[in-house]
């Protein structure tokens, strides 16, 4: 909407981040301007508030993976479906590979560019019942970004201090002050985290990883990257009220890990490709941040969800599952699988309300990962088409 007011010179002022504000939420907060700004609680909170939960769990259920995150037809967003009528006019053939990855197939010759769609793909249709509600997430994460770098503590004096090679930089009282007002800064800043990942933003970020869109995935592992940073705050393992925070530090250290393994593999791939050969665009930038199918990228989505609510019923399905991974240090590597899908749909729990309540969350996943033909592939690999017929 703010591009077509920019295009059509609606706008005469030019808007801020934090001056995106609809619906009850922008007649309810409003911005008071000082010397210097915009002040963080004023220009930021109402951004959480408006958040809501509902509809961010009704994003997962049909996650928008051809969402882009700027509004222009020539944005590029990769085709999975690899459809004949969007190929470039080249006799090359491009395709997504099983690991999530957009490269085109080896050749003697240089390939072109993979195909791109415009974003209006099937797979984004709302095929459930009543009103489309699902967010944006090219619309909600650059916000949510915007919100985390705003609390984001500066330490510029402190980087001063240790950096001074013994010369004399301010007064120790300076010094102290310096210290309580960074402190401050960090116990606010994992208070904003703690308020987007009670209302499901973190999710919605993880989920965004399966975005064909790869300016939405860099905004979601940015995003992914300050949520981590908190989780290991001293003063978020001070906060007593935060007690799910080791579990959440675990499932995000773990995405963190296999992401890294992910990638090394991928140069590894590179490396070994033999001499006189292409491996499509072979700079490590584009290794950096892969495509996840739906299938995996909900389930880290949801189990965030779970492992805020320790009450919930997955809760201890959720915990043990990432307390079992062991290899690369608790790495998740199943970025391109279905976790946990076979051992919850296979329950072997002695409870029968549980073994049917386990299948059932099973089913509903997959459900909720199938949006698409790249997801679909990862989940006939498996044979769970055959399982769940027989």
């Amino acid at each position: 909407l703010m591009f077509l007011y920019e295009q059509n010179g609606c706008c005469n002022d030019e808007i801020m981040m934090d001056d995106y504000r609809w619906g009850a939420v922008g007649a309810k907060y409003i911005l008071q301007k000082q010397d210097t700004g915009h002040t963080i609680d004023q220009s930021w909170e109402w951004f959480v508030d408006a958040l809501e939960s509902d509809r961010l769990r009704f994003t997962l259920t049909q996650f928008p993976v051809t969402d882009m995150l700027e509004p222009e037809s020539r944005n590029a967003v990769i085709d999975t479906t690899a459809r004949a009528d969007v190929q470039s006019d080249s006799e090359s053939e491009s395709d997504v590979d099983d690991d999530g990855s957009e490269t085109s197939k080896p050749t003697m010759n240089q390939q072109k560019k993979s195909a791109y769609s415009s974003g209006n793909g099937v797979s984004d249709r709302w095929r459930g019942k009543g009103a489309d509600l699902r967010y944006s997430p090219g619309f909600i994460l650059p916000l949510m970004l915007g919100t985390l770098e705003a609390y984001l503590p500066t330490e510029t004096g402190i980087e001063e201090r240790n950096n001074s090679n013994g010369e004399e930089v301010g007064t120790d009282e300076e010094f102290s002050e310096e210290i309580e007002e960074y402190k401050a800064q960090c116990q606010a800043y994992c208070n904003m985290c703690r308020k987007l990942c009670d209302k499901g933003g973190i999710s919605l970020a993880v989920a965004s990883l399966s975005s064909r869109c790869p300016l939405v995935r860099k905004v979601a592992i940015a995003i992914c990257g300050l949520f981590l940073k908190a989780l290991q705050m001293q003063e978020a393992h001070g906060m007593k009220a935060w007690r799910e925070r080791p579990q959440l530090e675990m499932l995000m250290s773990s995405l963190q890990r296999g992401l890294v393994v992910r990638r090394a593999m991928q140069l590894q791939k590179v490396k070994d490709v033999p001499e006189g050969l292409t491996f499509g665009d072979d700079t490590p930038q584009r290794h950096m941040v892969p495509m996840f199918p739906a299938t995996s990228a909900v389930f880290l989505a949801k189990a965030l969800m779970i492992l805020c609510r320790p009450g919930d019923e997955m809760y201890g399905q959720m915990n043990r599952y990432f307390l079992r991974l062991n290899g690369y240090h608790g790495a998740f590597q199943d970025c391109f699988g279905l976790p946990a899908f076979l051992s919850m749909y296979c329950s072997a729990s002695d409870d029968l309300t549980r073994c049917k309540m386990e299948r059932t969350w099973a089913l509903l996943l997959l459900m909720d990962g199938a949006v698409d033909e790249f997801c679909y592939r990862k989940i006939a690999q498996h044979h769970v088409p055959e399982l769940i017929m027989t």
